[in-house]
């Protein structure tokens, strides 16, 4: 995925960068807050009692899990998880993993219970 259409992405869903962030809009901590961002903004809607809305973000997060983030952090973080000499990145990759799968399955069961 292109960093333009990664921007553009990010400011459909109403997120812009920070000045402050030094990082590239792709790095995995830009790429793990929006993924927060969008489950925020799903559960803010829910309570509102939005469901368009809801099912708006909860479409936005399968589409960029599916698009881009679940395209590349398994392997990300499988690397991180066999070289790291510390448990703490090790853990940290398990942890990301586990989260961008539970992600991936919830919303595709999700999707197909909405498509019946």
């Amino acid at each position: 995925m292109e960093i333009s259409y990664l921007l553009e992405t990010y400011r459909k869903a109403g997120v812009d960068l920070s000045a402050n962030f030094r990082d590239a809009p792709d790095h995995i901590a830009a790429e793990l807050e929006f993924m927060y961002f969008l489950v925020f903004k799903e559960v803010e809607a829910l309570e509102n009692s939005d469901i368009e809305r809801t099912f708006g973000f909860l479409e936005k997060q399968r589409a960029f899990l599916r698009e881009h983030l679940g395209a590349w952090v398994f392997d990300f973080a499988g690397s991180i998880e066999e070289k790291s000499k510390t448990d703490f990145y090790k853990n940290l990759a398990r942890a990301t993993k586990t989260f961008v799968k539970q992600e991936l399955d919830y919303l595709e069961e999700f999707h197909l219970a909405q498509a019946c």
